[in-house]
């Protein structure tokens, strides 16, 4: 078996092993954090998609909006009507209230009609310095009160229905908005400890399995979150990983075409990264993997688009028996795992089963050769330019090797920076 062989047989099981502690997730529901469907997300004040500014393509962008206050309750309503400031909450509307008044005050609203003669009664305390025996209680009722009704009819038919008409869209739009600032805060302050990400979903597949139940998108694109220090607008845009298939659900439950669909969409995705960067709003990006998803993993699956009469409904389908597809997109917080390593040994592996065992770096071949137990001055078996370096501090004496230490991969190792080239990715 030659170097690549070996290096690819390692690659593998190193993948199987990161692969061994990440339990696959059925369902979106089940990361028990923030998920948003795109219907969702549609048509809300202050929410863009597929934005580019300042040459950078921004995904989604939440402009922060302000709460406004109802309009103020005139003067002669004030005690009929008790507003509050949500839109979604009618003010509510006294049948009656209690004002003290004079006698006189008393006697002129009994004679005009307001107020009946049972509703009058002395006072309980006194008002303005007057003596508790010139004052009365008197119980106004709204029935009683033709001019207080209209004036109440006026002001909810008028101002109130108008500011909430306005205001409910904005506050649905600012309860996406802090959402997603509280995702962020909370992604900012656990650190290392409890690790979130945020990935954009794109093709929810949706089926009553008879062993699961599945709705859960098939490509996955990780995603940050940036806050605006000046304006407050939160951007969502695509970190620099490139997107990856959600099969464990799929290899977990046995379907016999999941290889065969991982190892198209993934080298669809692979082609595709050469051309143009992939987005979740084009779609010819996207739409092959989801159609061989719907033809792939079930022989019965369909691909929901092709059934849609309104191809602007981007509603989910009712979760059945039958596989189904559909060409929407999820925004979803979870745990962060290991799909990035995982995927980086993947596309490693494909490059190394490329290059052969004849481009293979020095170090890499190493790896999965019998070490040379040949004493050296320094160097080491790797040799000094692979990292290994003579401890400072003297020079060898016959028959006395010299103490090495181990090269650690770093932006400056050659095997590391052959890997990072291979994988697209930082070193």
């Amino acid at each position: 078996m030659d170097a690549s062989a070996k290096l690819v047989g390692l690659l593998e099981y190193t993948e199987r092993m990161a692969s061994m502690n990440e339990r696959a997730i059925f369902r979106l529901a089940d990361y028990r954090n923030l998920l948003f469907h795109e219907h969702e997300l549609q048509d809300h004040i202050g929410v863009y998609h597929d934005i580019v500014e300042s040459e950078e393509r921004v995904w989604l962008k939440l402009e922060r909006l302000v709460r406004r206050d109802p309009p103020p309750v005139p003067d002669g309503l004030i005690g009929w009507i008790t507003v509050s400031r949500d839109p979604s909450r009618s003010p509510s509307v006294q049948p009656y209230r209690v004002v003290t008044v004079t006698v006189g005050e008393a006697d002129l609203l009994l004679q005009s009609g307001r107020a009946q003669a049972v509703d009058i009664q002395p006072a309980m305390r006194s008002r303005d310095g007057i003596a508790i025996e010139q004052l009365r209680d008197v119980t106004l009722r709204l029935e009683n009160n033709e001019e207080i009704r209209l004036a109440v009819r006026a002001y909810l038919e008028g101002p109130w229905t108008q500011w909430a008409a306005q205001e409910k869209p904005r506050r649905e739009s600012i309860k996406i908005y802090e959402a997603f600032f509280n995702l962020q805060q909370a992604i900012e302050t656990q650190g290392v400890e409890r690790p979130l990400e945020v990935v954009w979903g794109v093709g929810v597949l949706r089926w009553k399995h008879p062993e699961q139940m599945i709705d859960h998108p098939i490509i996955e694109q990780l995603v940050e979150i940036e806050v605006d220090s000046e304006d407050g607008a939160i951007r969502l845009l695509p970190r620099s990983t490139e997107p990856t298939i959600a099969i464990k659900p799929y290899q977990e439950l046995g379907l016999k075409g999941s290889d065969s669909f991982h190892r198209f969409a993934r080298d669809h995705l692979k082609h595709l990264a050469v051309d143009r960067d992939f987005t979740p709003f084009g779609r010819s990006d996207f739409e092959p993997v989801l159609r061989r998803a719907s033809s792939g993993l079930d022989a019965e699956g369909r691909f929901f688009p092709d059934e849609l009469a309104d191809i602007q409904d981007r509603r989910l389908p009712e979760i059945s028996e039958s596989l189904l597809v559909s060409d929407t997109w999820a925004i979803y917080a979870r745990p962060r795992t290991s799909n990035i390593v995982v995927e980086d040994i993947r596309r490693l592996v494909d490059a190394v089963r490329e290059a052969g065992p004849e481009k293979l770096p020095g170090a890499a071949r190493r790896l999965v050769s019998k070490p040379d137990n040949t004493r050296t001055s320094a160097g080491g078996i790797f040799g000094a330019s692979a990292g290994v370096h003579a401890i400072a501090g003297g020079n060898t004496t016959a028959g006395q090797e010299t103490p090495r230490r181990s090269c650690r991969p770093g932006p400056r190792c050659c095997w590391n920076c052959w890997c990072a080239r291979t994988t697209r990715r930082c070193g």
